[in-house]
């Protein structure tokens, strides 16, 4: 019985003694919390064991601490404390122009204006954008340009047109024909095409 009760009063006079020693880490640095893992302790079962293990936590806890505080320096009382704010460089060529997010999602950029340059053969083109699309005949379009020209498709051949879509249009090696083409920069075909009006 009185072993017993011997063993409960180590036992008590341990922990008092752990409490104090974490009361003083935490009345010292009521700011810095410290956070200590004591499971490889627990599963010891000798009790002086088990207390010398806790010791051995707090005292690595302290010097961890320690440690931290002398390499972080200590600002002066007076100054305040500030959070540097993180300065992102961006270039402008990386920023998105207005035009840029106004013409994402388009199927093919739109030209601000119909205009007529020389292709590479030296042979005069317009680019301009399709308005206005009506069927005259099975596979043969009616042609209205935003530039306000009219081109009728002369020929059957089934070609994908839809309002909006940028086209070129250009001479056919045939005499006084025209060729209509998308202006997209690739080779997707073309249908013959004769001005209206």
């Amino acid at each position: 019985m009185r072993a017993a009760l011997k063993n409960t009063a180590l036992k008590s006079y341990a922990i008092a003694g752990l409490l104090l020693m974490v009361a003083g880490q935490v009345s010292a640095q009521p700011d810095a919390p410290v956070m200590v893992d004591i499971a490889p302790c627990m599963v010891l079962t000798g009790s002086v064991e088990r207390y010398v293990c806790y010791d051995r936590l707090a005292a690595a806890a302290r010097d961890t601490d320690v440690t931290a505080q002398q390499t972080v320096p200590a600002q002066p009382a007076s100054a305040p404390q500030t959070t540097p704010v993180p300065v992102v460089e961006t270039s402008s060529a990386a920023a998105p122009t207005a035009a840029a997010v106004a013409d994402f999602g388009k199927s093919v950029p739109e030209p601000k204006t119909a205009e007529v340059v020389a292709n590479e053969n030296g042979d005069e083109e317009l680019h301009d954008v399709i308005t206005d699309l009506r069927q005259r005949e099975p596979h043969r379009w009616l042609i209205t340009l935003e530039s306000g020209q009219t081109w009728y498709q002369s020929n059957s051949e089934r070609f994908r047109l839809v309002k909006g879509m940028a086209v070129r249009i250009y001479p056919s090696p045939l005499h006084g024909s025209w060729r209509l083409a998308r202006d997209d920069g690739r080779e997707t075909g073309f249908i013959q095409v004769q001005r209206v009006d």
